[in-house]
């Protein structure tokens, strides 16, 4: 076996691979080599484990599940020719790097988009129904206060981004009334509209939706994409729902419209850094939805 391909599972604790996939593996040949991180915090941030920075040059296939792929690991990977992602984003590895040493990164298309357009919904109901506050508000012996909830009939989505998830999430709210505007520079009008949804401009979606939805990949363009000069152009009582990649919000500049009550409130699922600090301003926000 000594001479038989390595393939190394890189992972948080608790997402180990199943009998099923280690078969799988196992029944091409190749050793498999697992790596849990003791802490979620280490892979978010950075830090290469030792184990798989001293087994780096004998890898010859890289399951990445969550560890960021650096220049300093990749420039040891001598034999690897390929790192999956059991994911749909990219961000974690250093494609540039990766591209330059001849190492193909595949991602999972479709992976959790069931799961992720119902979160984006749980968020809009949770919020349009005012749940979380409710809650808070009843477990602190407030039982009714005068607040107008608007009818979802009534209300529109705007979703930033319409590939899987944004379609997935399209189809679903449309049985709610919902009426859908979408901006994605890179999906023809028609395709938009034979999904029932209304293509958009921009600075239309900002200006008119009662919930704004990011379904952007991280990368050079999106980075920062939702910043103060769009949140300002929204409306007061609107919502931002982030399920994508932390990076896609500016997060100071979130932070203040959240403040200043130039948006109405936030539900997010990802964060900039990760996990949060317990000192984060978001924790105080009875707005946001975390």
């Amino acid at each position: 076996m000594r001479n038989s391909p390595l393939v190394v599972y890189i992972a948080t604790d608790g997402w180990s691979l199943d009998q099923e996939h280690l078969q799988k593996i196992e029944k091409v040949g190749a050793r498999i080599i697992e790596v849990y991180f003791a802490d979620s915090a280490d892979l978010a941030h950075g830090n290469d484990s030792e184990k798989v920075f001293n087994l780096a040059p004998e890898i010859d296939a890289l399951i990445n599940s969550g560890m960021q792929i650096t220049s300093a690991l990749l420039d040891r990977l001598k034999k690897c020719k390929i790192i999956t992602l059991p994911s749909i984003g990219f961000d974690n590895v250093d494609i540039k790097t990766a591209t330059r040493h001849g190492i193909s990164v595949e991602n999972a298309p479709g992976f959790c988009t069931e799961e992720v357009s119902n979160q984006i919904i749980t968020m809009l109901l949770c919020w349009n129904r005012r749940m979380t506050q409710w809650d808070r508000k009843i477990r602190d012996g407030i039982w009714f206060t005068p607040e107008p909830i608007p009818r979802l009939s009534h209300q529109i989505l705007g979703l930033i981004g319409f590939g899987g998830i944004g379609r997935d999430v399209c189809r679903r709210v449309q049985a709610l009334g919902l009426k859908v505007l979408v901006y994605d520079p890179f999906v023809d009008a028609e395709e938009v509209v034979e999904q029932g949804a209304t293509p958009a401009a921009l600075e239309e979606l900002l200006d008119q939706a009662d919930y704004i939805s990011m379904q952007s990949p991280l990368n050079s363009k999106t980075r920062g994409f939702m910043d103060h000069n769009k949140l300002v152009k929204m409306k007061k009582t609107a919502f931002l729902i982030n399920c994508s990649r932390g990076g896609v919000v500016e997060e100071p500049d979130l932070i203040k419209a959240l403040r200043d009550g130039t948006i109405a409130g936030a539900g997010l699922d990802v964060f900039a850094q990760e996990p949060l600090p317990l000192d984060h301003p978001f924790f105080a926000m009875e707005n946001v939805i975390l």
